[in-house]
């Protein structure tokens, strides 16, 4: 059977995340322009989460319509830059707690960043302190279940077409019961099937971060809450073609750890924890 994509784009959405970037990026330029502020050091390294990620679908199928689905899972990722900016690429694998009628899976691709404004206006390291965080979120979600397909128009073939008479045999009269030359339809019986929708969020979120520092290394304790916005669907098969996923909250705890530059005398140097 040939596949069929279906996509599903929210320009309100867009236009939303693209004017939050924008306002992050001018409101830290004026900060940074009213105080000086002091060549950051450059951070590097690696990261594990625990999370759980909740969502509703929209389906024309009956298994799918309305499902509010809970996935709990882990990502691994990288992370880099400084205090103030932090980038991350993120990929995680979660799965639903197996009470929906339907076992849903995902693997998701996360890009974004954590701004810590406090760094803006105190030179003065911190071992807390809060982070927002933007990024951008690619889930494919995996689903099985039962696919009933649209009723199908019967054969021509299996009607009798012959309108010859046998020599011997006395006519037939027409039946005043038989049914019209209406096409008639048949409803096809239910088959499995397994499919996979492709879903694009913007997220925001705020976070809380436990940072602690150590010579060339250091650790970081945090956890996370996010909104995400559907910004697109693509579905891959056509039982899957009218399903979709709404918007979607997800709760984080993590830790990461790595090796830190100082930027300042281009070279790495060795401190205390603070």
């Amino acid at each position: 059977m040939k596949t069929t994509t279906k996509t599903k784009i929210n320009g309100a959405s867009w236009f939303l995340f693209i004017l939050l970037i924008i306002s992050l990026m001018v409101s830290g330029k004026a900060c940074a322009q009213r105080m000086p502020v002091e060549p950051q050091d450059f951070y590097f390294g690696v990261e594990a989460t625990n999370g759980t990620r909740s969502f509703q679908m929209k389906s024309d199928l009956s298994t799918l319509q309305g499902l509010h689905v809970n996935q709990s899972g882990q990502s691994y990722g990288i992370i880099f830059g400084s205090r103030l900016i932090m980038g991350k690429i993120r990929i995680g694998k979660y799965s639903s707690s197996g009470s929906e009628a339907s076992t849903i899976k995902s693997d998701a691709l996360e890009i974004g960043t954590n701004f810590s404004p406090m760094q803006l206006f105190n030179n003065k390291s911190r071992i807390v302190e809060p982070y927002l965080s933007i990024a951008f979120d690619q889930a494919a979600v995996k689903s099985s279940g039962i696919y009933t397909p649209p009723p199908t128009l019967a054969s021509s073939s299996s009607s009798n077409s012959c309108s010859c008479k046998c020599p011997n045999s006395p006519s037939i009269p027409a039946d005043p019961d038989q049914a019209s030359s209406a096409p008639t339809f048949v409803n096809s019986s239910p088959t499995p099937y397994s499919g996979k929708i492709t879903t694009a969020r913007a997220t925001v979120g705020v976070g809380l971060k436990v940072h602690l520092r150590r010579g060339t290394s250091f650790l970081n304790l945090f956890s996370e809450a996010k909104y995400g916005m559907a910004l697109g669907t693509n579905a891959t098969t056509q039982a899957l073609l009218n399903t979709s996923m709404l918007s979607q909250m997800s709760v984080d705890v993590g830790v990461s750890i790595g090796l830190i530059h100082n930027k300042a005398n281009k070279k790495v140097y060795r401190s205390r924890y603070r």
